[in-house]
């Protein structure tokens, strides 16, 4: 049995090292990709149930966007994290319902092309 200390650090390793490689080919700070998952799950909360991996999809698109929209809108607007943290939560948030309206349209396409949701 693997020592629960191992594993845990191994996947901190992991993660800082995917956190750190998404950063930089998408040059978004990391204050508005952390504030941008934030908003994007407290607009799930707020919108219709939707599948598992139809949420998953719609949460990582919704931060990603946000962040890459602050971070371009904070640089613009000359404001500092605050504003970067703000803009990042907001516009994840208002992402979301666009994204997940999206995915649901793709779905039925698809389903009406003869594929399986």
């Amino acid at each position: 049995m693997t020592d629960p200390t191992s594993t845990a650090s191994g996947a901190v390793a992991v993660g800082a090292w995917l956190s750190a490689a998404v950063l930089a080919l998408l040059g978004v700070e990391y204050f508005a990709l952390v504030w941008g998952i934030g908003g994007a799950v407290f607009a799930l909360t707020l919108t219709k149930p939707e599948s598992r991996k139809a949420a998953i999809v719609s949460v990582v698109t919704s931060a990603l966007a946000g962040a890459a929209l602050a971070s371009m809108l904070a640089n613009l607007s000359g404001g500092g994290k605050s504003a970067l943290i703000a803009i990042a939560f907001i516009t994840a948030a208002g992402a979301k319902p666009i994204v997940s309206k999206g995915i649901e349209t793709l779905e039925n396409v698809i389903g009406k092309l003869g594929g399986s949701k």
